[in-house]
């Protein structure tokens, strides 16, 4: 885990978890849904797990991506 932009990954990932998509992210945050899709992949690869399905239609966060919020979320609010 040495990605000097881990922090700001996490921040994308809770965004993402809240928003239910890479889209809503992206333009919440002015960029673009493949970039916010980079950056949670990042995040997957510095931790070794998937945190969320993602489907066409819709984004679920797996066991380990619901833990990773729950956790996550009192450190960013």
């Amino acid at each position: 885990m040495r990605d000097p932009r881990f922090a700001e990954h996490m921040a994308v990932f809770v965004d993402v978890a809240r928003q239910g998509s890479f889209s809503a992210t992206a333009r919440k945050r002015g960029q673009t849904p493949s970039a916010v899709v980079r950056q949670i992949d990042a995040l997957e690869r510095s931790l070794g797990v998937a945190l969320l399905v993602r489907s066409t239609r819709t984004l679920v966060l797996t066991d380990a991506g619901g833990r990773l919020l729950e956790r996550t979320l009192p450190l960013l609010n």
